[in-house]
C-alpha cells in the first residue's frame, strides 16, 4: 500500500508490538469490519465501515472482555443501541460518540465579543476566517489557529475573540471525555 492510495488489509502496530488495529480499505476509505485493540492486546472495539463511514454494528468491550456496548448504525448516524455494565446488566444508553458542544450562544458570544479591527474597516477589508481549535477533554479551548487565512488583521481578530470562550461540554467517546478538533468561520462583513 502506498501513501497515495489505501487499498487492502491493513494493520498498525504499537510502539510495544501489540496491534492496534486492522482491517480492510479500499479506494482510500475504510470497509467491512474493523477492529481496534487496548495496550494489551486485547479487543476494545469492532465497527463496520461502509464508504468511510459506520454502518452496521458498533461493538466495544471492557479490558475483561465483556461486552460494554452495540449500537446499530446506519452511515454514520446511530439508530439504536444498548450499553451494559461490567456484569453484564443493561445499563442507560449513551452514544459512542458525543460531540463537543458551547455552554453559551455561540452568535451571542461573537456579537459581544468580536471587534472589527480599525483598520481593517478603514481599508474595506471584509472576508471570512476560517478558524480551528480543540476543545480538551475538561471543555478548555486551546491551539486557537487560523486555517484560512484574509488579513492580519481580520485573522488576529478571530483568533483573539475565540480564545476567550468559555468552556465547552467536551466531546466524548465510549463515554470517556477526549480532544475535539473544531473548525469555526467568522465572517467580517462591512456594511
Amino acid at each position: 500500500m502506498d501513501s497515495e492510495s489505501k487499498a487492502g488489509y491493513f494493520i498498525c502496530y504499537k510502539k510495544d508490538g501489540f496491534v492496534s488495529m486492522e482491517g480492510n480499505y479500499r479506494d482510500n476509505l475504510r470497509v467491512g469490519e474493523w477492529k481496534y485493540y487496548y495496550d494489551s492486546a486485547r479487543l476494545q472495539a469492532t465497527i463496520q465501515y461502509r464508504k468511510g463511514l459506520t454502518d452496521g454494528e458498533l461493538t466495544t468491550y471492557y479490558k475483561s472482555g465483556k461486552r460494554k456496548r452495540v449500537e446499530i448504525d446506519s452511515c454514520g448516524q446511530t439508530t439504536a443501541g444498548a450499553c451494559f455494565d461490567e456484569e453484564g446488566n443493561a445499563i442507560k444508553f449513551t452514544p459512542y460518540e458525543i460531540q463537543p458542544e458551547p455552554t453559551f450562544s455561540m452568535p451571542l458570544f461573537l456579537q459581544h465579543n468580536l471587534v472589527y479591527p480599525v483598520k481593517a474597516r478603514e481599508a474595506g477589508i471584509m472576508g471570512r476566517v476560517i478558524v480551528q481549535f480543540v476543545i480538551t477533554p475538561t471543555g478548555q479551548i486551546t491551539d486557537v489557529k487560523v486555517v484560512k487565512s484574509v488579513n492580519k488583521w481580520l485573522d488576529a481578530e478571530a483568533v483573539r475573540c475565540l480564545s476567550t470562550m468559555p468552556p465547552w461540554r467536551p466531546g466524548t467517546q465510549d463515554d470517556v471525555p477526549v480532544p475535539v478538533y473544531f473548525t469555526q468561520p467568522i465572517s467580517f462583513i462591512l456594511d
